[in-house]
């Protein structure tokens, strides 16, 4: 009885909701950790690839395809880069773009440790982060709100 795989596999079960290996708050701490560092890392990468380690045919070919960059940009836009993901619990989001007279890079991490409002903030999530790189003024108003 203990070689009978289905055995097994309900032992197994037991012991996951024994030890409450699947749990929500256990699931949303494995998420935390494995993404909250690398938002940031991610946001400067897409930089330096712009600045230094990518040729000007790279960086139109294949780049710009990856990261959402030719769908998004607009006659001001040199490049626009975007990449984000979402689990239950963390939305991340990187954008880099780069117009004739300026640039911005942003990242945003969101955590939402009990999954309450995740429904909403994936509905308005990729709004914002285009906005804030777009609209002077919205990032403004950003900037102060978050400095005072």
């Amino acid at each position: 009885m203990k070689n009978d795989p289905e055995h097994k596999k309900k032992v197994l079960e037991e012991k996951m909701m024994k030890n409450d290996l699947l749990s929500f708050h256990i699931q949303s701490l494995l998420t935390q950790k494995l993404t909250k560092s690398t938002t940031n890392q991610y946001a400067h990468f897409m930089k330096r690839l712009q600045d230094e380690l990518l040729t000007t045919e790279e960086k139109g070919l294949f780049f710009s395809q990856i990261v959402l960059g030719e769908t998004l940009k607009t006659e001001k836009d040199q490049y626009i880069w975007y990449k984000g993901g979402a689990t239950l619990f963390v939305f991340t989001a990187n954008l880099y773009r780069k117009t004739d007279i300026s640039s911005i890079c942003i990242s945003l991490f969101i955590n939402d440790p009990k999954a309450k409002n995740s429904h909403w903030i994936g509905e308005v999530f990729n709004e914002f982060m285009f906005t804030a790189a777009g609209d002077q003024n919205f990032r403004q108003r950003l900037i102060q709100a978050f400095t005072t």
